[in-house]
C-alpha cells in the first residue's frame, strides 16, 4: 500500500469519525437546568453567536459605499519653464474639485502627467488648503521631466496640434493609509 493510499484511508477515517460524533450530538437531548432553560454553555453560545451577527452587520453598515459624488482633477494647462542639465521643468496647473458634503482634507499631493501613453513628468507637492464642501482649488504643481520624458514632450511642440494627455493625481489625506487618486484624460497644448 503506497503513502497516498495510506493517507486517503486515514482522512476517510478522521471524516467517518466526526460524521459519526456529529450524528449523535445531533440526536442527543438540549442540556437543561433545573427552571426548564437551555444550560449556560448553550445560552453563551447564543451570546456568541448574536453578538458576532450584529458586529457583522454593524460592519457592514460602516463600511458602505454612500452616494456622495467623490473629488475630480482637471487639467488646465502644462507650460515648459527651463532645462536644467538633463532634466526639463514644466508648470502643470489643476484644479481639483469638491461635490461632497465633507471637507477635503489634503497633506500632500503627487502629480504624474502621461503625454501620449508615457511617463512625461512628475511633481509633489506639500500639504494644501482644506477644500470645503462644493468649492474647487486651482494649483500649480512644478513636474520635472528625465532626458527621455523631455524629448517625448519636445516632439510634439513644434506642431501646434494638442496632444493626448493623462493626469493621475494621488491625493494624501490625514488619517487615511491609502490616496485618494484622481484621474483625468483629455487633449492638451504645451505651451513654451
Amino acid at each position: 500500500m503506497g503513502y497516498g493510499a495510506t493517507l486517503e484511508a486515514g482522512v476517510r477515517g478522521i471524516l467517518t469519525e466526526a460524521r459519526q460524533s456529529w450524528r449523535a450530538a445531533r440526536h442527543r437531548p438540549a442540556q437543561q437546568s433545573a427552571t426548564g432553560f437551555p444550560g449556560p454553555r448553550r445560552l453563551l453560545h447564543h451570546y456568541c453567536l448574536v453578538l458576532a451577527a450584529a458586529g457583522l452587520l454593524s460592519g457592514c453598515a460602516w463600511w458602505s459605499e454612500d452616494a456622495a459624488p467623490a473629488p475630480r482633477a482637471e487639467l488646465i494647462g502644462v507650460r515648459q519653464l527651463d532645462r536644467d542639465g538633463g532634466e526639463t521643468r514644466y508648470l502643470v496647473t489643476v484644479r481639483i474639485v469638491n461635490p461632497g458634503q465633507e471637507v477635503l482634507r489634503i497633506s500632500g499631493l503627487t502629480c504624474y502627467l502621461h503625454i501620449d501613453g508615457t511617463l512625461v513628468a512628475e511633481g509633489f507637492s506639500g500639504p494644501l488648503a482644506s477644500l470645503p464642501p462644493g468649492s474647487a482649488m486651482r494649483m500649480a504643481v512644478e513636474a520635472r521631466a528625465n532626458f527621455l520624458g523631455g524629448l517625448k514632450l519636445m516632439t510634439g511642440t513644434a506642431a501646434p496640434s494638442s496632444r493626448d494627455y493623462r493626469l493621475e493625481l494621488r491625493l494624501r489625506r490625514p488619517w487615511h493609509l491609502a490616496p485618494l487618486t484622481l484621474t483625468d484624460i483629455g487633449e492638451v497644448n504645451i505651451d513654451k
